[in-house]
This record gives structure tokens, C-alpha cells and sequence, in this order.
């Protein structure tokens, strides 16, 4: 046998690297491992996915991500030095310019990017413009987040040395977050053989990435932290950032090891069971796997229920999702009243100014339009619409989705001059920000031109979307 064609293998070169994990152990060699959880949100850690695949015509809003779940991370046996956490010299200015500098980056490789690039570029924009609209809380999750890191540079401290640690701190502090990427690397190289540290060097690279809203490489880099060391925390990180780069397929297979590492790990009546099983139906769902997805998420709402209770954001979350899914599949008597319970449940915990209560308002008034019910709609669209235009800003894409729904309503009521400004004010948001290849931007473009061609012939705007879309757009 060629042993170094052999070790080329990384599947092979990752089972011997385990192994001699294994051998170390049993030796005595002291590789006393223990997890650490640390919190990423409070009360459950429910998280809204950054990215919307559905059609803007449908109306049903975005899927939720529930349960973020617990960021896992590995230490040594040695104790953090005290201090190990600085004073954080970033300053809120140099933060937001950093972001600012971020989005032209991106919008500047947008430009000349296609197909699944073109489209994550998007969702990191869109990512980069929730922080900056609501600057102060991205600040505070930013300084959370370096000194998470410290953390985690600290437990590197005697291999690294004490000068230049000291220096990544410091760099740290100041929002530089380079020395320390740098530093991750170097771990994973060099010790190869400690398995478990290379993926909690992988994982601090992918916080970072995430931080920096570089979807892409952080959706590698926790891929590779799962793959070194399978834990909950890894595995809920990768199957997410995998989800929202549009990799469906390494999504479902990280999701039904999620599911095995939450049953492992915390027991199948807690609420990471819970997490995991609606973070893989959604990936179902999302590849329209209905028939898979409906049983998951009603265990995890049973679930949910009996560990959290029925008035927790997270079950409000996971009855959002469910309702999503009866509502795609023509159930409406039984997809209203969760949407119905959602709604009071998010306006309870969360407050009516939310982007989150605006979303259960879109997906009740979506059920109301495809029953007939306009009059109970068409308020609920209005106000859904206001909320996003305070709380994501009148260029956000899923502004534009409010707009589309509200103008779809109008049409359908035959106020067709009500609806034509809707449609203009929607479409170049939508091409601005997701590109005309978008799914949405192409529905957006279909439902505009089938008002203007058969309510408003005549109308200039007709033939840009013809001219743009092609002859038959809303045919």
C-alpha cells in the first residue's frame, strides 16, 4: 500500500488523527477534553433565518430558524489565566465603519457574481444592513463575540507565546480580528493530532467569518469543526450556515446528525431535541419535502411545550413554521389559528415593533387573501408594511415583499391604480438588491407586468419588464 497516497485522504487522514486521540487518551497522556456551553441568546436562543427562498407571490413570509442553540467549544485541562479578558478599545464609530466598508465590498463583488455566489452576496449584504439599521445592538453582540474569542486565543496562550498573544488581544480589543484568524490557522496545522482543539480552532474561525458576514468561508470552517468533532454546537452552526449558502443537500446531512448529537447530548424531551428536529424540517421544507416535515415539526412543538411552555418565542417560532407548511399545502382551517396563536405570542414577548410580529401579521393576512377574507387582509398587510418600513428601512428585500403582498391585494379587489405604485416602488428593490435572476425579483417582475397588461395596457413600464424579463413575463 502507497501510505502517503493513503494519508493524501483526508477522510482517512482524520479517522488515524482521531485514533492517536484515542491511543493518547488510554496512554495517560492527559488529554482531559471537556465541553463548554455558552449561551449565544438568551431565553432559548431563538434566531430568524437570513434568508428568504420563497416566491415574493406567495406571501407566506420567511421560514424561522428556532433555537440557536449553544455555541460548544473544547478546553484544556489548564486553567484561563485571570484577566484573560481585556478592556475593548473598539469604538462604536470605528464599528460601523468597518461595516460600511464590508457592505461596499461586497455590493462591489455583487456585481460581477452569478447564480448561488451572486445570491449569498445578497444575503450577506441584507445581513450587513440589519446591523447597521439597528447599530447599537450589532455593536454590543460584536464586543460579546471578541470576548468570546479572548476566551478562546487564551487556552492557546502557552503555545503561542505570551508576547504575541498579548498582541492578538490587543488587536482583538480594537476590532482587528486578523492575529487571532491567523493564529486559529496556525493551531490547525500545527496540531493536527489534537483533534478536538483543531475543531474548536475551525469553530473560532467561523465565528469570525459569521461576525464578518463572509457566509461562505464561515460555513467551511464549521463544516470542518463538525466534521473533526460532531458536537451539537458544531453541527447546529454548520447545518445553518450550510442552510443559508443554499447547500441543501450538506444541510440535510448535517441535519440528522444534529438531531443524534441533541438526543446525545441533552436527551429527547429538552429543547435542543426540540431545536434540531425544526432545523432540519425547515431544510425539508425547504427542498419541499413536505410530507417529511410535518411530523418533526410537531414533535418539536410538543416538545417545545412541555420544556418551555406555550408563551416562549421559540414556540411561538416553531407554530409559525408549522402553520407555513399547512398553509403551502392547502390546509388553511388548520394553518390559521397557529398562525393565530403565533401573532399573540410574538406580541406578548416580543413587543408590536418587531420585524418578527411583522412577519406572523404578513403570514395570517397571506392565509386571509388565499381565503377570500380581504377586508381582514388588507390591515394586516398595511401594518405588517409600516413596521418593516421602520424596523428594516424602505430598501430592504422583504420590504419589497410587503409591498408585492399589499399591491396582490389590491389587484385582487380590482384597485388597480392602488396597486400599479406599489409594484414600481417594489421592483427596483428587488432588482437592486437580489439581481433579476432572483426567484423573487422574477415573481415580483410577473405579477407587475399581468397587472399592467391586462388593467393598465398602455402603461411605458410594460415594456422595461418585457425588455428585461423577456416577451412573456406575467403571461
Amino acid at each position: 500500500m502507497d501510505w502517503f497516497e493513503w494519508l493524501r485522504d483526508e477522510n482517512n487522514r482524520d479517522g488515524l488523527l482521531a485514533l492517536l486521540a484515542v491511543i493518547a487518551a488510554l496512554a495517560g497522556g492527559g488529554w482531559a477534553l471537556y465541553t463548554h456551553f455558552s449561551k449565544k441568546n438568551s431565553g432559548g436562543g431563538a434566531t430568524t433565518a437570513a434568508t428568504d427562498k420563497s416566491a415574493v407571490s406567495t406571501g407566506s413570509g420567511t421560514a424561522i430558524s428556532a433555537g440557536a442553540g449553544s455555541t460548544v467549544t473544547v478546553a484544556p485541562t489548564a486553567p484561563i489565566p485571570e484577566g484573560a479578558q481585556g478592556t475593548i478599545t473598539l469604538t462604536i464609530e470605528k464599528y460601523e465603519e468597518t461595516l460600511r466598508n464590508r457592505e461596499a465590498e461586497v455590493e462591489a463583488r455583487i456585481k460581477d457574481a452569478a447564480g448561488d455566489e451572486r445570491e449569498r452576496l445578497v444575503a450577506e449584504k441584507a445581513e450587513l444592513e440589519r446591523r447597521l439599521a439597528d447599530i447599537d445592538t450589532a455593536y454590543a453582540e460584536a464586543k460579546a463575540k471578541i470576548a468570546e474569542l479572548e476566551t478562546t486565543l487564551a487556552r492557546f496562550g502557552n503555545e503561542i507565546g505570551g508576547d504575541r498573544l498579548a498582541e492578538a488581544r490587543t488587536a482583538l480589543e480594537a476590532g482587528d480580528f486578523s492575529k487571532a484568524d491567523e493564529i486559529f490557522a496556525e493551531v490547525q496545522a500545527r496540531e493536527q493530532i489534537a483533534v478536538q482543539r483543531a475543531a474548536e480552532a475551525a469553530f473560532g474561525q467561523g465565528q469570525i467569518a459569521e461576525e464578518q458576514v463572509r457566509w461562505a468561508d464561515a460555513a467551511e470552517h464549521y463544516a470542518k469543526a463538525a466534521r473533526l468533532a460532531p458536537t451539537y454546537g458544531h453541527l447546529f452552526n454548520a447545518r445553518q450556515f450550510s442552510w443559508r449558502s443554499g447547500n441543501f443537500d450538506h444541510a440535510l446531512s448535517l441535519g440528522g446528525k444534529l438531531i443524534s448529537a441533541a438526543a446525545n447530548e441533552f436527551g429527547e424531551k429538552s429543547p435542543k431535541y426540540a431545536t434540531a428536529l425544526n432545523e432540519h424540517a425547515i431544510t425539508l421544507y425547504a427542498t419541499g419535502r413536505y410530507e417529511e416535515a410535518e411530523p418533526l415539526y410537531r414533535q418539536a412543538l410538543e416538545i417545545g411545550k412541555a420544556a418551555l411552555g406555550e408563551g416562549h418565542p421559540d414556540y411561538a417560532t416553531w407554530l409559525n413554521n408549522l402553520a407555513l407548511l399547512l398553509n403551502a399545502t392547502g390546509r388553511h382551517e388548520e394553518a390559521e389559528p397557529l398562525y393565530r396563536q403565533a401573532l399573540e405570542i410574538r406580541k406578548t414577548a416580543l413587543g408590536e415593533r418587531r420585524p418578527e410580529y411583522a412577519q406572523s401579521l404578513n403570514n395570517l393576512a397571506g392565509l386571509l387573501k388565499a381565503t377570500g377574507r380581504y377586508e381582514e387582509a388588507e390591515p394586516l398587510y398595511r401594518q405588517a408594511l409600516e413596521i418593516g418600513k421602520a424596523a428594516l428601512g424602505e430598501g430592504h428585500p422583504d420590504y419589497a415583499t410587503r409591498l408585492n403582498n399589499l399591491a396582490g391585494l389590491l389587484k385582487a379587489t380590482g384597485r388597480y391604480d392602488m396597486a400599479e405604485p406599489l409594484y414600481a416602488q417594489m421592483m427596483p428593490i428587488l432588482r437592486g438588491k437580489l439581481g433579476d435572476d432572483h426567484p423573487n425579483t422574477k415573481a415580483g417582475a410577473a405579477n407587475y407586468a399581468h397587472l399592467l397588461r391586462e388593467h393598465l395596457p398602455g402603461d411605458s413600464a410594460l415594456a422595461e419588464l418585457e425588455a428585461a424579463f423577456g416577451p412573456d413575463i406575467g403571461r
